[in-house]
């Protein structure tokens, strides 16, 4: 998904599909320690639920760790063998927000924005617009949600990068727009915002025809 999204102007993080320990700490390596490793598979979209995730991972003794703790963990859930693994850049900081794009009965694709992470559910704090965008429509959706608060300078922090942002959700609402009619939803979450841009740590797309997620 992240691959096809940043083709389309969407700044996501730096990763590389692994399938041996040996490529994941090369991977690692070329990367930049620290990093994330996460288990591959369309039969399981949202991994962190469910322990398949390890974060900041700072040198290859703990990829091997985690490596055979993930490997242990997915074949004890009835899974299977994973597809592959993932190793990806640890993005540090910033405030976590999310954008997605679902389709609506009565006006077709729409776009959601508020803050993301576990705060998503939480909170529940989020504007919606109808696709496509218009221009000032991304900056306002971040300005009507209570979050947007946490992105100006708080405590000594800096302000995130709204502009990034907002850039960010015009790109996925030109994504969406002009792949319209395969497109059923998309989830970018997190979106991490701090105060040199944004990056998006985790995609899905969902497609209209079969429901296959990419």
């Amino acid at each position: 998904s992240k691959a096809l999204l940043a083709r389309y102007g969407i700044p996501v993080s730096r990763e590389q599909r692994v399938d041996s320990l040996a490529t994941a700490q090369s991977a690692a390596r070329a990367i930049g320690f620290p990093v994330v490793l996460k288990i591959l598979s369309d039969a399981i979209p949202h991994k962190t639920e469910l322990g398949l995730v390890a974060l900041n991972l700072r040198n290859a003794e703990e990829v091997t760790d985690a490596w055979t703790q993930l490997s242990e963990r997915v074949g004890a859930l009835d899974f299977g063998s994973p597809e592959a693994f993932l190793v990806q850049e640890f993005v540090a900081g910033g405030v976590e927000l999310f954008a997605g794009v679902s389709r609506d009965p009565d006006f077709g694709l729409t776009m959601a924005f508020g803050l993301g992470g576990i705060a998503m559910e939480a909170v529940r704090d989020f504007s919606l617009r109808v696709l496509p965008l218009r221009e000032g429509d991304a900056e306002e959706m971040i300005a009507q949600t209570r979050g947007a608060a946490l992105l100006g300078p708080l405590r000594g922090r800096p302000a995130s990068d709204v502009k990034a942002v907002a850039d960010c959700l015009y790109a996925l609402a030109d994504f969406a727009v002009l792949n319209a009619e395969h497109i059923a939803e998309i989830d970018l979450n997190p979106i991490k915002a701090g105060p040199n841009g944004c990056v998006v740590v985790d995609a899905l797309i969902v497609c209209k025809e079969s429901g296959d997620r990419g």
